[in-house]
Order: structure tokens, then sequence, then C-alpha cells
């Protein structure tokens, strides 16, 4: 199964270098102002223009408190997602979940700790519409993860997700985007059997700038699984980024679970590079 997924991803890997090759001529003079799919989980319709590959990096740290009184705290680093342009309404997505530091702390028992490098990914993102009127801006990501990380950071399996973007401009300075998605996920049980889930994915976001550089949003976001069913997992967050460079950019975030599903809390902050022609 490994092997077949790596040269899998290595096929496509020359697919996209045979794409961007071919492309090069549709590299536009000016790239425009610089748009991230971080820090939030909503994703923008927004894609990279071509010959100015986009890099992605960050860290986060999550707590949370399972049913059994068992405290979990991890940090990831680094989050990374590269994106390329091949063409000038698409691009492909190369993502990395990661190293992660994770300790467990039972209730009236000795701390454990364990880490491990996670998964990666890969994908494609098209925007098909511009906004127009009450249309908003829209865009379709596919994306298929990479079992290639360590035992207890991996899921085992290659899975698929799927999701719209879509963002209204509401005023010079205000604009709402939302994400609708579906996604299946493997985990491993106790007895180490696994088990993939279908899930339902939602986010709304709220976006504000404040300045020419500085940017603000506030975000609900959530999952509800399919198929087995399951408690919904909701949670809200907020952050700030702050543009230092046209093609350089930094970001603070945090958020909160507002269900039991979902993690208790969590802060990050990254930065985003867009690579000049």
């Amino acid at each position: 199964m490994a092997k077949a997924v790596y040269h899998g991803f290595g096929s496509v890997l020359i697919l996209f270098a045979t794409i961007i090759w071919l492309s090069a001529c549709a590299c536009p003079k000016n790239p425009g102002p610089l748009s991230s799919d971080r820090p939030g989980q909503t994703t923008s319709p927004n894609v990279v223009p071509p010959c100015h590959p986009q890099i992605e990096l960050g860290w986060t740290h999550t707590e949370n408190k399972d049913d059994s009184d068992t405290q979990i705290k991890s940090d990831q680093v680094p989050n990374t997602l590269l994106r390329i342009g091949v063409i000038p309404n698409g691009e492909v997505r190369i993502g990395y979940n990661g190293y992660t530091w994770q300790s467990d702390r039972p209730k009236n028992s000795t701390k454990s700790s364990s880490s491990g490098s996670g998964d990666a990914n890969v994908g494609v993102k098209y925007k098909f519409l511009e906004a127009s009127g009450w249309l908003p801006e829209s865009a379709f990501l596919a994306q298929l993860s990479l079992p290639v990380g360590a035992d207890n950071f991996t899921s085992h399996r290659a899975d698929p997700s799927f999701l719209l973007a879509f963002t209204h401009t509401l005023t010079d300075f205000l604009s709402f985007s939302y994400n609708l998605g579906t996604a299946w996920q493997t985990s491993e049980d106790a007895s180490s059997t696994r088990h993939t889930q279908s899930v339902f994915n939602y986010t709304a976001s709220l976006g504000l700038s404040l300045t020419d550089r500085l940017g603000a949003f506030v975000e609900f976001y959530g999952a509800i699984a399919i198929n087995p069913s399951n408690i919904p997992s909701n949670a809200f967050d907020g952050g700030f980024t702050f543009l230092i460079l046209d093609n350089f950019q930094v970001d603070v975030s945090g958020g909160v679970g507002i269900s039991e599903a979902a993690n208790d809390w969590f802060v990050g902050s990254g930065l985003t590079y867009r690579f000049p022609n």
C-alpha cells in the first residue's frame, strides 16, 4: 500500500512539473495583492498566479480534555502549504501537517508523551466564478491525503476531501467567506482497527481590513459525521494578519471549542511568502 502511494505521489509531482513548464507563458506582469489560506479554517476562492509560488507555514498549540478526563496537549510545526499557480484560475497544492509533540496526562496517572511526523496531502483548486452582483467569487478544491506520517500520527489511508469556497465582498473593508465540503477521515481505535468516516465540513468567516496592511477575522466552523453518525464538532476562532511586504505576511490566531467533540482551545501563528518571478 505504502509503495503504491509513493509511486502515485511521484507520478503526480511529474504531472505538476510538466503543467508548470507548459504554462510558463501565462506568467502575469502584476501578480496582484497577496491572498493566503491561513490562519483561519476557511479556504479563500482566490488562487495564486502562475510563476509566483507561495508557501504558507505555521505553528499550532492545542489543548483538550477527553471523556476520560485525560488532558491532551500538542504542538504541531511547521503546518505547511505550498501553492503553485499553473493557469490563471487554477493552482496545485502540496501540504504537510508538520511534526507533532503530544503529551497525555490521564486523571490520577503519570503523564506520557509521543512525537512524530504527520501526513501530507496533494490537491488542486480551481476558481470557476468571479464575483458579479449577488453571485460570490467561487472555487472548487479537491485534495487527497498521503499516509506518510509516523504510526501514531498517520491515518494509514489515502483519504479524499472536496469543498466549495465562496466570498462575498460586502464593502471596501468587509467580506464574508464560507466553505461547504465533505471529507473521508480514517482513525484507529484501541484495538488497532481502522475506520473511515464520512464528514460534512462547514465554515463561515467575516474578514475586516483595519488598515491597508492590518486585517482581522472572526470565524465559526465545524464538522458533522455522516456515516457513521456522531455528535457535531463546532468551534469559534479569530485572529489578525499583518502585511510586512507586498509578498510577505504574518499572522496570529486562537480559538475555542463550543461542542464536546471539539478541542477545548488552540493558539497559533505563521507566515505567508509569495516568491517573486
